[in-house]
């Protein structure tokens, strides 16, 4: 049987590239939290859309009164006929599609006729 030892080590043909672990292990965790990001974010937008044709549904059904500053609903089944502030109409359009709590949050235009 050869003996090995009397070759000693091999010689180095090129620069240490032991940092590219470390540069492949960090490009990973970036691409694993950005995809974790961006399917929070889908998740988040789906929610916000999803009743977003029952709130389009209700919305063209109201019109707006120039001469008074309200807006009005005709012919809605359980919407009464009373005019609503421009704030109100938001709440209640908002509502109707799911997403009411936002319309606190985001008010109307011209808060001065809430």
């Amino acid at each position: 049987m050869p003996d090995f030892a009397q070759f000693g080590p091999p010689p180095r043909l090129g620069p240490d590239l032991g940092f590219l672990g470390w540069v492949s292990a960090l490009a990973l965790v970036v691409t694993v939290l950005v995809v974790v990001e961006l399917r929070r974010r889908k998740a988040a937008f789906a929610r916000l859309t999803r009743g977003r044709h029952r709130a389009e549904e209700l919305w063209s059904h109201g019109w707006y009164c120039h001469r008074c500053g309200t807006v009005h609903f005709e012919g809605v089944p359980g919407e009464d006929r009373t005019p609503l502030t421009l704030q109100r109409f938001r709440e209640r359009v908002w509502e109707h599609g799911g997403y009411g709590d936002l319309a606190a949050e985001q008010r109307a235009v011209d808060p001065a006729r809430s």
